[in-house]
């Protein structure tokens, strides 16, 4: 089966829902409120405690998404250092620590306030911050690709069930040098 690519912003658009926002505004502020509330009525040990257990979480479905499902319970002997004795559950072990590890580290970069997420350096200090905690064999795929942290792709890839956009279409705010990128108004 081929698959299509995105290969310009004009093809993720909207992003932003165009029919009944004032719905999703309200409510998007009610969970806001809701949130900060919370937050201020817990213990500080008590919010770290479920800090830590959404962190796991979060490693759990992130990769799921991946394509890459990794027990919960591996998770937790992950944390441990207890790693499985089969590579392939180890792998995954060592995938879903970086990922709670490098979610920390994000925390406290974003808490600091200095850092924007979001942005295209955001993005890559992101990957880099989970990449760099894994092994050469540990970012190599299954067709034989490296992954190199904070690296844009060079190739076309599937993650998992998703389909990211095309290698082409990623850059930052230089000029794209890709001939055949149909980014634009940014060729030569």
């Amino acid at each position: 089966m081929t698959k299509e690519f995105y290969d310009t912003v004009g093809a993720f658009e909207p992003l932003v829902p165009t029919q009944q926002v004032r719905p999703i505004l309200d409510r998007s502020v009610d969970i806001a409120l809701a949130a900060g509330e919370l937050r201020g009525s817990l213990h500080p040990s008590t919010a770290a405690s479920i800090a830590k257990l959404l962190r796991s979480m979060n490693s759990y479905y992130s990769n799921k998404i991946e394509g890459h499902s990794t027990h919960p319970v591996n998770i937790e002997k992950g944390l441990r250092a207890d790693f499985s004795k089969r590579p392939d559950v180890a792998k995954l072990q060592r995938l879903a620590l970086a990922h709670i590890q490098a979610e920390e580290e994000i925390e406290t970069w974003v808490n600091d306030g200095a850092f924007n997420p979001y942005s295209f350096e955001g993005l890559r200090a992101i990957h880099r911050s989970l990449y760099q905690r894994l092994s050469e064999s540990d970012r190599t795929t299954e067709d034989g690709i490296v992954v190199q942290p904070g690296e844009l792709r060079t190739m076309n890839v599937d993650v998992g069930r998703h389909v990211p956009p095309a290698f082409g279409a990623l850059h930052d705010d230089e000029p794209c040098q890709d001939k055949t990128c149909e980014c634009e108004g940014e060729q030569d």
